[in-house]
């Protein structure tokens, strides 16, 4: 996220307190979105999680950690991702609950039953050109995965009773509830994220239910100041559970 000090290791391999993640410069890192995400995204009970996109896996630790009963999937469309999700979750205290699948969204289906919460930090540029970044620039377009695609595919995996967590930019995130309506997916919760204070919303957490209900709306601003590690008492209730050396542990 623009203007958010991260909390980074320095070699390849990012430690949190219960697995660690291993990166690689073809796979996205781990970064600020994916944290919050997978700290905040939930359900009552769920006992089948889809990680969408799960690039090197971290969301779908972090819900693998977070709910002890629950069996996790993450699809991708890269070999590289797959192959290092499978890696991590391999190498983890989750292993046994936890497969990554290499398959589009469009073409995958569930053997079984629905999907009691799906999660997903999808591509988000919707236009313009592709620059000689390349993959970074990739992982991130809407190219390979429209928004419509991505709600069309999550109604038809989704269970009656479950939930669907986003975390987007804010004009792509308010875009993405007026088009959820037509999928019959409904936004009841939204959190409106700031690196500080004083800065601009600049992500949207969402969550998404096939009922219609009242959107609840909360703020989270993520740092006090632009001090390294100066994090807001709500940033580190949210995220104690993973980070290492978080302030008060």
């Amino acid at each position: 996220m623009k203007n958010t000090v991260r909390i980074v290791d320095k070699g390849e391999t990012f430690h949190f307190k219960q697995f660690a993640i291993h990166q690689s410069s073809q796979v996205m890192k781990v970064g600020t979105d994916a944290v919050l995400l997978g700290a905040w995204a939930h359900h009552p009970a769920p006992t089948q999680i889809l990680d969408i996109g799960t690039g090197c896996g971290v969301i779908g630790l972090m819900l693998a950690q977070r709910y002890p009963h629950a069996r996790v999937t993450g699809i991708d469309i890269e070999q590289a991702s797959i192959e290092l999700a499978q890696k991590n979750f391999s190498n983890s205290p989750f292993k046994d609950r936890m497969t990554g699948v290499l398959s589009p969204l469009q073409a995958f289906k569930k053997e079984g039953g629905l999907y009691d919460l799906i999660v997903s930090n999808p591509p988000f540029f919707t236009g313009g050109a592709i620059t000689d970044q390349g993959g970074r620039d990739i992982m991130r377009h809407t190219i390979k995965l429209s928004h419509n695609e991505l709600l069309r595919s999550v109604r038809t995996l989704l269970s009656a009773s479950g939930a669907f967590a986003v975390v987007l930019p804010l004009l792509e995130g308010l875009r993405l509830i007026e088009l959820a309506g037509m999928y019959n997916l409904h936004a009841d919760q939204q959190v409106l994220v700031r690196s500080l204070a004083d800065k601009k919303v600049e992500r949207l957490l969402i969550r998404f239910r096939p009922e219609p209900g009242k959107l609840e709306e909360k703020e989270l601003v993520i740092q006090n100041s632009t001090a390294s590690h100066d994090y807001t008492p709500e940033y580190i209730s949210l995220t104690r559970a993973f980070y290492l050396n978080m302030p008060n542990d």
